[in-house]
């Protein structure tokens, strides 16, 4: 299975186009590392569960529509844009994706669904970032997720 803290990271920097800053520090990397606390089946369930939950929304612009409805798209248009991500609240992913959803992404990461919902808050922002490196929405994004779910072994979609 692919490290998800470090390989799959540093895997969709590459896809996107490599260059994250010259540092060689993937933020989507160091993000999963730190919330996966070393466990790397764990963190590769974890981004699994956002990009799936990407890919089910309709894509890359399905889920930024969710958060239009929701009246939240100018937190999402900052992490497609290149500037600084907006946080999201925990309480804001429930809102966007409903109770049904967070449930079954808490199951099948053997989490509470508050303790999903904060996950979701602090991954997805940076997994849009990292499929948008230049503030851009082509339709190539969703390519790249489906890669991703590939990389994880899943099926890419609810």
């Amino acid at each position: 299975m692919v490290t998800l803290g470090r390989d799959l990271g540093k895997a969709l920097g590459t896809l996107v186009g490599g260059g994250l800053s010259g540092s060689g520090k993937n933020p989507l990397g160091s993000l999963l590392d730190g919330l996966g606390g070393g466990d790397q089946d764990r963190e590769s369930d974890m981004l699994k569960s956002v990009l799936e939950l990407v890919k089910g929304s309709g894509g890359l612009g399905g889920l930024l529509a969710l958060f239009d409805r929701s009246g939240l798209a100018e937190k999402a248009q900052s992490w497609v844009s290149s500037g600084p991500n907006e946080e999201i609240e925990p309480n804001e992913v429930r809102g966007v994706f409903g109770d049904s959803a967070i449930g079954r992404i808490a199951s099948q990461l053997g989490l509470g669904t508050g303790e999903t919902s904060s996950l979701l808050a602090k991954i997805l922002p940076e997994v849009v970032n990292q499929v948008t490196p230049k503030g851009e929405t082509s339709g190539e994004q969703d390519d790249l997720i489906s890669r991703g779910l590939s990389l994880l072994g899943g099926p890419g979609g609810f």
